[in-house]
């Protein structure tokens, strides 16, 4: 089951990889894949979920509220 805010991380993260398919900038593009990464990894910090993607730790501290 998820919660609420999980919820709304996995739409952002849906949101963001569509900005990458749809962006003529590479750059950019990576940049949106970046934060739908992000965007997931909260998605399964508040969903109960306490394992990230392997090979990245930019929320390895973080607290489920």
């Amino acid at each position: 089951m998820f919660t609420e805010e999980s919820e709304y991380f996995r739409a952002r993260a849906i949101e963001e990889r569509a900005r990458a398919a749809d962006c003529g900038d590479q750059t950019i593009a990576d940049i949106h894949l970046d934060l739908a990464e992000k965007y997931e990894a909260l998605a399964n910090i508040t969903g109960g979920q306490q394992a990230l993607r392997p090979g990245w730790d930019g929320l390895s501290d973080a607290q489920p509220a």
